[in-house]
């Protein structure tokens, strides 16, 4: 029964068949007459091998194992048909690692039968020295067959033959791109960036090794190498090289200057490249049309010849490379230039401090001439020299050294540092005060930074004033908040000059300032967890107000009444 129905499919097989063929017009026959002739060959066969069946009752074993080969015979027409009939294509497509692997797995096992088969004859000799040999082969051509599958050279080999018959384009350019992109990207504590780069170029041509020259100065410099021995060229020497490089983007191949200098109009090489006998290909590195270097590949493991996908493909990579290193130059020149910066501000605030002591004992020395006898005064005199001295010595330790210094943080109490202060800038030709009345307020600040910058507030409001001004320094207290407020009856300032202008680094409206001072200020009253206010306008003079938060302290004393808005304008320091 079972014969009977495979042979009634068979026939309604062969129905079919003929009624496809009728059916397709005349022009279009030729398509299909190799596929009608190779299934219907198929089904004929099954219809004399089912026929049989059921004529005598079995199958016949010769019959059944001779369709195999009749199958295989079909193949070809079959083949033919698909390709004249370009509805019938889909698309499928092998990665290059499958036909690599496919490849190799497919010449070791033709290796191993040729291997066994030898084996075989091996072990037809008599005796025990058969044995021997036999199994000394296998033991020798496993260990043969090892060394070719990881021989670099028969990879190179097999790649370069799967490239060359199989596929109509010799790279797989996404895997390319994703292998040159991922081995440069990598950060490898090993290999700096010139060797990754080498490595990504090389490993698309198969290449061993390779160097890198950057230009710098008068010179090309090694800046890296990978499986070679060079040295850096000097400008003169490499000049006709990297001109050509560079208005001509071409590759050189360097045998082929020697054997045919003319294609490069006569370029000269440099004489250590000429005579390398592993040098193979020069590449242009050119990042914005600014040639920066050169690279050069070692000779391939596997012998090769470069066409214009080769050439198209290293020189993009090339430009790619040269866009990582010119990035990486880029990132080091802006790491020394913030050094350079971090320097130069460092140094600027100690000049600026410096300014500040040369003011201070400026001030002393005149003070000096009027008030020399008042015994109060000498003393005063003496500590300040003391702190000046000891501020110098801060300040040539900060200018010397990278990190900044570690500032103490003290309990100050700030009325007395507000009168000794205030008792060092007196002078005849200016109206100083001071107003606290004995109001006990401490703050955590270290003694120092906080009086430089109450003096460099004071010295500012002193400017400010003239011969004929007043300035008045008060100690107030609201809430856990204590108020030191530097006023003067000075010109006054505008809010556009206070939000815009007076806190910016390195801008000063005095001939002789550094335009640091107000910045240092609002910096350090910030760094308490306090503040620095502006109070002013043109014509109203001037409050510099620094808020700071209170440790410890009883007295208080209720806040003189603020101006009202049309007598002044209120800014907090930005």
């Amino acid at each position: 029964m079972r014969c009977l129905l495979r042979l009634m499919l068979v026939i309604a097989g062969l129905m079919l068949i003929e009624t496809l063929f009728r059916n397709t017009s005349e022009d279009e026959r030729w398509k299909i007459k190799f596929l009608c002739i190779g299934i219907g060959g198929l089904f004929a066969y099954d219809l004399f091998f089912y026929a049989d069946a059921l004529l005598f009752g079995e199958v016949n074993p010769g019959f059944q194992e001779a369709r195999g080969g009749v199958q295989a015979m079909v193949v070809p027409l079959l083949a033919i048909s698909s390709r004249r009939n370009q509805m019938w294509r889909t698309n499928i497509t092998v990665s290059r690692k499958i036909a690599f692997y496919s490849t190799t797995l497919t010449t070791s096992g033709l290796y191993i039968i040729g291997m066994a088969g030898v084996g075989f004859f091996l072990q037809q000799f008599d005796g025990a020295w058969g044995t021997i040999i036999q199994a000394t082969f296998f033991f020798g051509a496993v260990i043969v067959l090892a060394v070719l599958l990881i021989s670099g050279t028969v990879r190179a080999h097999i790649k370069v033959l799967i490239g060359k018959h199989f596929y109509a384009y010799r790279y797989d350019y996404r895997e390319e791109w994703l292998r040159f992109t991922r081995t440069v990207s990598e950060s490898q504590e090993t290999e700096e960036l010139g060797v990754r780069v080498i490595q990504a170029i090389a490993d698309i041509v198969e290449s061993p090794g390779g160097a890198l020259w950057l230009q710098q100065d008068d010179r090309y410099v090694v800046y890296a190498a990978w499986n070679m021995a060079v040295s850096s060229l000097r400008a003169d020497e490499a000049a006709p090289m990297a001109r050509f490089l560079e208005e001509r983007q071409w590759l050189i191949d360097v045998a082929e200057v020697k054997e045919n200098p003319a294609k490069y109009g006569d370029l000269a090489l440099p004489e250590s490249l000429s005579q390398m006998k592993n040098a193979w290909i020069i590449i242009p590195l050119t990042h914005h049309a600014t040639f920066i270097g050169f690279l050069l590949l070692a000779r391939p493991r596997a012998v090769r010849a470069l066409g214009w996908e080769d050439y198209d493909l290293l020189k993009t990579t090339g430009r790619q490379a040269a866009s990582y290193l010119a990035e990486q130059k880029n990132a080091v020149a802006l790491a020394e230039a913030r050094e350079f910066a971090k320097f130069n501000r460092r140094f600027a605030f100690v000049i600026h401090d410096i300014k500040n002591l040369v003011s201070q004992l400026e001030l002393l020395s005149k003070n000096m001439e009027r008030h020399g006898h008042n015994e109060q005064f000498r003393e005063d005199m003496t500590d300040t020299l003391n702190d000046a001295v000891s501020k110098m010595r801060r300040l040539m330790d900060r200018l010397g050294n990278d990190q900044p210094s570690v500032e103490s943080s003290n309990i100050v109490q700030i009325g007395p540092l507000l009168e000794k202060l205030t008792r060092i800038k007196q002078s005849d030709s200016i109206d100083l005060s001071i107003d606290w009345n004995g109001i006990d307020v401490t703050v955590a600040a270290d003694q120092e930074r906080l009086s430089a910058i109450i003096n460099h507030l004071l010295q500012n409001a002193i400017d400010a004033v003239g011969s004929e001004g007043w300035v008045k320094i008060s100690l107030n207290r609201k809430g856990d908040t204590a108020l030191i407020e530097v006023a003067d009856n000075g010109p006054g300032m505008d809010r556009n000059f206070v939000m815009n202008e007076l806190f910016t680094p390195f801008r000063s409206t005095k001939s002789r300032g550094m335009g640091i001072g107000a910045y240092q200020c609002r910096e350090y009253a910030r760094e308490l967890g306090g503040d620095l206010e502006v109070i002013s306008n043109p014509g109203a003079g001037t409050t510099m107000r620094i808020l700071l938060p209170i440790v410890d302290g009883t007295d208080t004393k209720e806040l003189a009444p603020e101006p009202s808005a049309a007598d002044r304008t209120a800014m907090p320091a930005n």
